[in-house]
């Protein structure tokens, strides 16, 4: 299993915040879910890229599930020095570390908030028909409970938040549109599904679905691998 990972700056929206709890981010929100879902497969080698315009390797694929939290933690807006959006560059990465493995079942499990900004050469659905023809699945996850929606803004200067002079984090309102046909396609085209999540709740019942859809017997030889 890869995990692909948006880090686009549309991530440090605040609209999956419980309005009774504390103020997250959808990245905070992302990185505590899949934090569980990694821990729940204990069998699984399961690498992490996470994209922007690029994608960066953050692990690849292991059954170190210490070594994965270690990194789903380093996991943040701006990590890649960009922050827009190529969802075909982060399958293209996700693809490619799992084709030539000899695995009964290889999963890409690609989650994003937003659409290709700026525009790119080739469609997602190009890495998509690629990803069919070798048997690899494809899980797409929309996020974010609005589009329009309040945010946190990154500072390129620094690549952090952007602060007030009391250093308290900048707040505006954005609208981040999100590309829910071309995720769906992707997911369909490789016999998959798509999902979307607007809060903590539904993103653990859908990772907690995928846990269920691809559950294996196979238990790997540690020493082997």
């Amino acid at each position: 299993i890869v995990l692909a990972v948006d880090l686009s700056a549309s991530m440090l929206a605040l609209d999956m915040s419980d309005p009774d709890g504390e103020t997250v981010t959808r990245l905070d929100v992302v990185k505590r879910v899949i934090e569980d879902f990694v821990a729940k497969r204990k069998h699984d080698r399961i690498g992490l890229v996470g994209f922007s315009v690029n994608p960066y390797l953050l692990s690849a694929l292991t059954l170190d599930k210490e070594h994965l939290r270690r990194n789903i933690n380093r996991l943040k807006v701006g990590l890649t020095h960009q922050t827009g959006t190529n969802i075909g560059g982060a399958l293209a990465e996700g693809i490619n570390r799992v084709r030539q493995l000899d695995a009964e079942t290889r999963i890409v499990i690609l989650l994003t908030d937003g659409k290709d900004e700026p525009p790119p050469r080739h469609s997602p659905l190009v890495f998509a028909e690629g990803a069919k023809g070798d048997g690899i699945k494809i899980y797409t996850i929309a996020v974010g409970r609005s589009t329009r929606t309040r945010t946190y803004v990154f500072d390129h200067s620094n690549r952090d938040l952007l602060r007030h002079p009391d250093d308290s984090p900048v707040i505006q309102v954005h609208h981040y549109p999100v590309d829910k046909e071309v995720l769906r396609k992707i997911a369909e085209t490789t016999g998959a599904q798509f999902f979307e999540a607007g809060d903590e709740i539904a993103l653990r019942e859908i990772y907690d679905e995928i846990d269920r859809l691809e559950k294996s017997d196979v238990e790997y030889d540690v020493n082997a691998l």
